[in-house]
């Protein structure tokens, strides 16, 4: 083919061609760590009802003891959100477990955010 004409068009349709063949899927929210999101208190605390965990939806949350520590959450650890430091937990039923120092803590589930916002 000499004429540029007809040359883009060839191209046109070959490009046009192998668009169609594409398949673009849809793709669901992840569901393999909804159990996760909600708030946990600690389950024997000295009556100090600021021992919880935050954890949300979007991989975000807070552990709050004496302080608030801003952390981001994965499938077994929790990395506070500017150190770096990580926390490991485990979470069987409505129970959160936390190794701080080489000590496991209990939390329990009480609540899951539906919007995934931190509670009052």
């Amino acid at each position: 083919m000499t004429d540029e004409s007809v040359l883009e068009r060839e191209m046109d349709v070959a490009l046009r061609k192998i668009v169609e063949t594409l398949a673009f899927y849809h793709y669901d929210a992840q569901t393999e760590f909804s159990y996760v999101p909600g708030t946990y208190l600690r389950t024997e605390s000295d009556g100090d009802a600021a021992d919880k965990i935050i954890l949300k939806k979007d991989h975000t949350g807070s552990i709050i003891f004496q302080d608030q520590i801003p952390v981001y959450w994965g499938s077994y650890l929790l990395t506070e959100k500017n150190t770096g430091r990580t926390y490991e937990y485990t979470i069987e039923g409505e129970m959160l477990m936390l190794n701080l120092d080489d000590q496991w803590i209990e939390f329990e589930k009480t609540e899951s955010p539906e919007d995934g916002s931190i509670p009052e």
